[in-house]
């Protein structure tokens, strides 16, 4: 099973990207924490049981994947991609994002081999 990776870990520094794809990962971050948010407000409204507001949660999630897979850019939509996508293989292997999660870095030498071989 696979580690997570800490930022900085795989020697890539944020200088190596650029803003699109910053803010695209910046903006799967955010998402994940308004997920977090609406969970924490909502898990115990009704006491026993799950109380999430996933209809909230939802919509959180529509409207980031709206806004940054189909109104922006090819960049935000890399980044938003891959901090989504390591997100899901952190998941996958047991693990969540660690406190300094830098999915850009995580993702960087995989890309980098694509475009070698492209």
């Amino acid at each position: 099973m696979a580690q997570p990776h800490q930022a900085g870990e795989l020697g890539v520094s944020l200088a190596n990207y650029s803003d699109g794809l910053k803010n695209g990962a910046n903006n799967f971050k955010l998402l994940l924490d308004r997920v977090y948010e609406i969970s924490e407000e909502t898990v115990f409204q009704f006491g026993e049981g799950d109380g999430r507001d996933y209809p909230r949660m939802c919509f959180e999630v529509e409207t980031a994947i709206i806004a940054n897979l189909l109104g922006s850019g090819k960049a935000v939509r890399e980044g938003f991609l891959r901090a989504m996508t390591d997100l899901f293989a952190l998941h996958v292997d047991g693990f969540g994002p660690p406190d300094d999660w830098d999915p850009l870095a995580t993702t960087a030498a995989a890309f980098a081999r694509q475009g070698e071989a492209a």
